[in-house]
């Protein structure tokens, strides 16, 4: 005799993903989860999937595949963020019908964490149908291939194009997020040992256009086949992969802003031991550099262990004006570079040695 499934408690305060409920009433609502509860749910989120699919009679779908919409939706839930100012919001119907029915049939958890920051992450503009691109993508995605995308995209480093702050901000890109991947980091991460499941998969998000290697593979070789000849390889997320990351949490922020605290903590990690500047202080500070740099960059040729410059009338700024323009030069052009002296020359004729630290220290 089958035995009653066990009851998941939902709170559904604030949740209203079809704007069919003010938040008052919704914040007077809380379901058991069941089928009743599962009913009540979509009855509120997405009516049109109700009333098609008819989600309350078991004759319509079995209780394995209930259990796990009843299970992916009480993500969603918890991956929602409830916007107090906007009562009514909604997900297009479209969408959520194409979330529930591929959910219904995904019973591993790090699938059901992805359709339900998915369903989430569609819940804020009913006219809105981008996420059928996403869905389109997360249906091809075995379980192994979710957990190597979400490791490099979680763990690869954030970095922006400094020569244009301000466009990373508007634009919300990010340069080419880099983490190296040796064949043993792929067996944990992905959890198997199967190396040639290891290779289909690999290679198949490479054709798939959600991870590159840098520099990139051989079309013939792809990316494991580098691995194993170099032993690890360098790879990351491409844009449409770190999207597909950040919605599946449920958020809608563009990459920039997502990963800002990453972002921002890397290069608070290259010039703390130079520059006086707080965390939340760290791009502005960078921008506010480069902006300033870009007024003489072409004056200067950065070589290797040389800066170059070329205009003879930087024989008459003052130490302190020297010392300003080589520091904005330097978080501009090779920030990872601060630690280390190098030769300054102006039209050849060497005048000294610059660090961030020390500034210029004059030729004796």
């Amino acid at each position: 005799m089958d035995q009653e499934k066990p009851k998941v408690k939902l709170s559904l305060e604030g949740f209203d993903p079809l704007g069919l409920k003010s938040a008052g009433e919704i914040l007077k609502k809380s379901v058991d989860f069941g089928i009743d509860g599962a009913k009540e749910f979509l009855k509120l989120t997405c009516k049109p999937f109700l009333e098609e699919v008819g989600l309350g009679f078991k004759d319509k779908a079995t209780n394995w595949r209930l259990t796990n919409i009843v299970t992916t939706l009480d993500k969603a839930k918890g991956k929602f963020q409830y916007d107090s100012e906007n009562e009514k919001i909604g997900i297009n119907p479209k969408i959520a019908y194409q979330i529930i029915e591929n959910a219904s049939i995904v019973d591993n958890e790090a699938l059901q964490e992805m359709w339900a920051g998915l369903y989430a992450s569609s819940c804020y503009d009913r006219l809105d149908d981008e996420n059928i691109i996403f869905i389109d993508l997360l249906k091809r995605l075995t379980s192994s291939q979710v957990k190597f995308l979400n490791y490099v995209c979680e763990k690869s480093t954030k970095t922006i194009n400094l020569s244009n702050v301000h466009s990373a901000k508007e634009d919300g890109h990010l340069n080419f997020p880099i983490v190296e991947i040796c064949q043993q980091n792929l067996s944990n991460i992905m959890n198997t040992d199967n190396k040639l499941k290891i290779e289909t998969e690999i290679n198949s998000l490479e054709r798939f256009g959600l991870i590159i290697s840098y520099p990139p593979s051989h079309p013939v070789e792809g990316i494991y086949g580098k691995i194993k000849r170099q032993d690890f390889t360098r790879i990351g997320p491409t844009l449409l992969a770190t999207r597909l990351y950040i919605k599946c949490q449920g958020s809608l922020k563009t990459p920039f802003n997502y990963f800002l605290p990453q972002i921002t903590q890397y290069y608070f990690n290259l010039i703390k031991d130079y520059v006086p500047v707080k965390p939340d202080e760290v791009i502005e500070f960078i921008h506010e550099n480069v902006r300033y740099a870009k007024e003489f960059e072409k004056d200067i040729n950065f070589e290797s262990e040389y800066l170059k410059i070329k205009n003879e009338e930087w024989h008459s700024l003052t130490k302190e004006e020297l010392n300003n323009r080589l520091r904005s030069y330097s978080i501009f052009r090779f920030i990872q570079g601060l630690p280390k002296t190098y030769t300054v020359e102006i039209n050849n004729d060497k005048i000294g040695t610059f660090n961030y630290l020390d500034g210029i220290k004059p030729t004796s």
